[in-house]
């Protein structure tokens, strides 16, 4: 059973939260199973990671539009199919895993920020085998669509999200109260501005901030200070050795 609630996160009852950015994606390949595992080895409370549909019509772990990092920009994923998909090696052997396949292996194990990268279809199956997992109060979905997050907030009230709506503007709290979001993921660079303040009007408002990204330690630092809520990160035993705690999962 995993230790995170997103409950008692977006009320700002924990500390400082490690979320793993596709995983331990600065040491292995991202958004892979090896990527997830060993963020979750290594102690991080969220693993964060990227869903989208292939051309069958399956849901797959995968963040870019095409393979332009294989070298391959033609290859757009949408158009592809998951057995296509599947046939590349992207990196010490890993395949990109099917969403039910990171179910399978992590569920119950790690929080999860779910980041859809399209709206419709794809939030209602994402969100029904969640359900189906029983592990919706360990969940929140990154959504960057004003009008799909209202869509499901009205559809799926049970349902946590995480606005990205407006993340690299410091009118970020303003532009989002009225969307009944709890969670807040800014750009880093937002908080770079008037850091202190944006902090403090979200929680003035009943928000929390989940902030992307920190990679090294004096960003680690300086966001600690700030007193943000959670942390994405591609390194996340950097972020253990700055926060001086580390939970063997």
């Amino acid at each position: 059973m995993s230790r995170f609630k997103v409950d008692e996160y977006s009320a700002n009852k924990l500390n400082t939260v490690c979320i793993a950015h596709r995983g331990f994606s600065g040491r292995f390949p991202e958004n892979t199973i090896l990527a997830l595992r060993e963020a979750i080895k290594i102690g991080a409370d969220v693993i964060e990671f990227d869903v989208q549909l292939t051309s069958d019509n399956q849901l797959i772990i995968y963040h870019d539009k095409t393979l332009l990092k294989f070298l391959k920009p033609e290859s757009i994923i949408s158009q592809m199919t998951l057995k296509e998909l599947q046939g590349l090696d992207i990196g010490r052997g890993e395949k990109i895993p099917t969403f039910e396949q990171v179910l399978e292996e992590f569920s119950g194990q790690v929080g999860m920020n779910i980041h859809l990268k399209a709206s419709g279809e794809i939030a209602d199956r994402v969100i029904a085998i969640c359900k189906q997992a029983d592990i919706l109060d360990e969940v929140f979905l990154a959504i960057e669509r004003k009008e799909e997050i209202t869509r499901l907030k009205k559809s799926y009230p049970d349902v946590r999200i995480c606005s990205l709506f407006n993340r690299a503007s410091d009118e970020i709290v303003e532009t989002n109260k009225d969307l009944g979001i709890k969670i807040l993921q800014p750009a880093v660079e937002v908080l770079a501005r008037n850091g202190k303040m944006i902090v403090e009007k979200a929680l003035n408002a009943g928000m929390i901030m989940n902030v992307f990204y920190a990679d090294c330690f004096s960003h680690f630092q300086w966001l600690k200070r700030l007193q943000v809520a959670g942390i994405l990160t591609n390194y996340p035993d950097m972020f253990f050795e700055c926060f001086g705690r580390r939970t063997n999962k």
